[in-house]
C-alpha cells in the first residue's frame, strides 16, 4: 500500500510541474501577443537574406 501512496505523490508532483509549465507558456504567449497588438511595426527580428555561394550554383 505504501508503494501506491508514494506513486500517487510522485504523480501529483509531476502533474503540478507540467501544469506550471503549461501555464507559464500560455502567459508568455499572451504577453507576446499583447505586445504585438500594441505596436505599429512588426515585432519579429529577422536577419537579412545572405546568398550562399556553395548553394547558389
Amino acid at each position: 500500500m505504501q508503494r501506491i501512496v508514494t506513486n500517487n505523490y510522485v504523480d501529483m508532483v509531476m502533474t503540478g510541474l507540467f501544469m506550471l509549465l503549461v501555464v507559464t507558456m500560455v502567459l508568455f504567449c499572451l504577453r507576446a501577443l499583447i505586445n504585438a497588438w500594441q505596436t505599429n511595426h512588426p515585432t519579429a527580428h529577422e536577419e537579412p537574406y545572405v546568398a550562399l555561394s556553395s548553394v547558389a550554383g
